[in-house]
């Protein structure tokens, strides 16, 4: 496995939730990109192919993270990640939900980042 292939992505418009799960994954051993526009989540995750996106659902711009997800999952299909402070059916139908790697409620924990970076190795 490439070195670009073990990259995280860390999609979350909240600038002091994303700094901290960009320093929690860093810190659990994840090299990690990160953006908070939804526009640059799909040409970072096309152009670098990271194996796991960390995607939050309610981006409070014109797509939501199931959005952006449908666009990435056309070119490629990475472990994706939905991190949410919301009910995921809100956003999605249950057996879309059921395609994601794994729902995370917020705030995230240790053990959240732990499975995470666990599938990027």
């Amino acid at each position: 496995m490439t070195e670009i292939s073990r990259n995280v992505l860390v999609v979350e418009d909240e600038a002091l939730i994303r700094i901290a799960m960009v320093k929690m994954l860093q810190d659990a051993g994840g090299c990690v990109l990160e953006t908070g526009d939804p526009d640059n989540a799909l040409s970072i995750a096309i152009s670098q192919r990271p194996i796991c996106i960390l995607l939050d659902i309610n981006l409070g711009a014109r797509k939501n993270g199931i959005e952006i997800a449908r666009e990435i999952r056309q070119y490629y299909s990475p472990n994706i990640f939905i991190t949410t402070a919301y009910e995921i059916e809100d956003f999605c139908t249950s057996e879309e939900a059921d395609s994601f790697s794994k729902v995370f409620s917020k705030p995230l924990s240790s053990g959240d980042i732990e499975q995470i970076v666990a599938f990027c190795r």
